[in-house]
């Protein structure tokens, strides 16, 4: 009676070790799939943390945007300016004529000079 009882104890020493394959193979996937979740907060966290960078660099840049929407001149502003320019360049010329008119009268030209 004492094969039965070792053929017994083998056969559950086998199955056993099935068992622990199949449980093995089973905890080893748990955990591979337990640290590719880990890896998968992480980079949720990094995103969440690089949106929100993001979001912050956005307003900064709105605020930026909307300070020289406010202060930037209208058309009717620069056509102003450019016309007190356009009337600014007519008097100075003006006057350069004028200031060459005296010059000429006061130098004597070549032909005069003696």
């Amino acid at each position: 009676m004492e094969a039965p009882v070792y053929y017994v104890i083998g056969v559950a020493l086998a199955v056993l070790a099935g068992v622990w394959k199949v449980f093995s193979t089973q905890l080893d996937a748990i955990v591979r799939r337990i640290e590719t979740l880990e890896e998968i907060t992480v980079s949720r966290k990094e995103h969440t943390e690089f949106a929100k960078r993001l979001d912050q660099l956005a307003d900064g840049i709105a605020e930026q945007v909307k300070t020289i929407e406010m202060t930037r001149p209208t058309t009717g502003e620069l056509q102003a300016v450019g016309n007190a320019n356009k009337e600014q360049i007519s008097k100075l010329e003006a006057r350069v004529g004028s200031l060459e008119d005296n010059l000429r009268r006061r130098i004597p030209q070549d032909s005069e000079r003696p």
